[in-house]
This record gives C-alpha cells, sequence and structure tokens, in this order.
C-alpha cells in the first residue's frame, strides 16, 4: 500500500507542479492603472510622497516580507514551514484539479483508474502549490518502519528516472528521501518523496517543481521544521 501511494503522489505532484506554472491569460491578469507626468507615464502610487510639513518627498517605506508559510497536516500529525509565495490550496480547489481531463492520462501511467486516482488526490491532507511547483501530504501506512532504499527505487523506477535516496535529519527523526525526474511534461517535473515516521504512522511529503535544486531546496526547509501537530 505504502509504496503503491508513493507511485500515485507522485504523478499528483507532477500535475499540480504543472498546473501551477500554466500562464495566466489577458483577461485574468490584474491591471495597474498608469498616470502621465512630465516624465512619462508612471505606475500610479510608484510616484514619490510629500512630506505634509516641508513638501519634501517622503522617505520610502519599507515592505514587509511577506512570512514562510507554516502547515499543519491534521491526518498526518505534522507540522512545517513553506518558503514564501507558496499557498496551501483549499478542499473545493483539490477537488477542481482532481477532476481535470488530463487525469486519466496521469491515472493510467500510475497504474490506477481514474476514478481511483481521482479519490487518492481527494483523500489528501494538504495540497500546496508554489512557483511551478507543489507539495502534498499524505498518511501512507499505519506501520513506524521507514520503506528501504531498495522499495523506494523499485517503485519509483516504474514511473520516473531515480536519482538517488537519502537519509535526512529531521526533529522528529531520521527520515527518507527518494530524487527521481518524471517526464509527464515539458519541462520534466523533478521530484522527491520525504518519508517520516512519528505517531505509528509513516508520512508521505511529496515534493515537485522544474528545478532538481529548488525541489531539494523545499524538501531540506521542510524536513527542518517538521514537528508534531
Amino acid at each position: 500500500m505504502l509504496l503503491r501511494h508513493l507511485i500515485t503522489l507522485v504523478a499528483g505532484a507532477a500535475l499540480l507542479a504543472g498546473c501551477s506554472a500554466e500562464p495566466v491569460a489577458d483577461e485574468d491578469k490584474i491591471r495597474i492603472p498608469t498616470v502621465s507626468t512630465p516624465l512619462g507615464p508612471e505606475a500610479a502610487g510608484n510616484q514619490p510622497a510629500k512630506d505634509a510639513k516641508d513638501g519634501k518627498p517622503a522617505k520610502p517605506r519599507k515592505r514587509k516580507q511577506p512570512r514562510p508559510t507554516v502547515v499543519v497536516a491534521d491526518q498526518s500529525g505534522i507540522r512545517f514551514t513553506l518558503p514564501r509565495g507558496w499557498t496551501v490550496l483549499g478542499s473545493g480547489q483539490v477537488d477542481y484539479a482532481a477532476e481535470g481531463d488530463h487525469i486519466a492520462g496521469i491515472a493510467a501511467q500510475a497504474g490506477m483508474s481514474t476514478e481511483d486516482f481521482r479519490t487518492m488526490m481527494k483523500s489528501l491532507d494538504v495540497y500546496a502549490i508554489g512557483f511551478s511547483g507543489s507539495l502534498n501530504v499524505v498518511v501512507a501506512a499505519h506501520t513506524s518502519t521507514l520503506p528501504s532504499s531498495a522499495e523506494l527505487e523499485s517503485a519509483m523506477s516504474q514511473v520516473g528516472a531515480v536519482s538517488g535516496v537519502r537519509d535526512v535529519r529531521t526533529p522528529l527523526g531520521t527520515g527518507r528521501a527518494i530524487t527521481y525526474t518524471l517526464n509527464v511534461s515539458t519541462p520534466a517535473n523533478q521530484g522527491s518523496a520525504l518519508f517520516v515516521s512519528t505517531g505509528g504512522r509513516i508520512v508521505q511529503i511529496t515534493v515537485s517543481t522544474t528545478d532538481a535544486g529548488q525541489t531539494r531546496s523545499v524538501v531540506d526547509g521542510v524536513a527542518r521544521s517538521l514537528g508534531r501537530a
């Protein structure tokens, strides 16, 4: 069951990574109004503000940097942080993605029926998307024993090219991560699935982006910030 989860969720991560990288249609883009000045058009709000007392340009205010996203996976019993710019999807958005027309092809590659694949997608604990990337979390098995490197490589080689398996230190104990390339879209998805043991269950955290370095950075950040929910 655990290894079947691996194959399915790898494909699911690739799906969301592809969706998050789709271009925005012109009618959906946010338009910023412009104003004309003697120096030419400028974006509204970009002109220096005047000080109320002496009429001199006021010092620009420092913009607050967005904080990392804190994610709580209730079913899995874990919490972690994601980089700035990542967003956790609501259940309605997840259901919409699972009903996409291209699900059938991804399900076939995962060796599952379309309906079984959709059910699996909707049962995930967490979905999150970032810049050309996605993350999902699920309870992969009710056991405390991590899958071996050989088991992970054997399962993943059915759908992708395995780059390697490594042990990862986390506050919850040593986890195990497999890194792979999945050619279900262009550019190829560079993914990694991290397995951790907590509370008598194995939790699988799957990350997929279009850049292997970015994928590893997200996985390592999740691993360092792991805690119990």
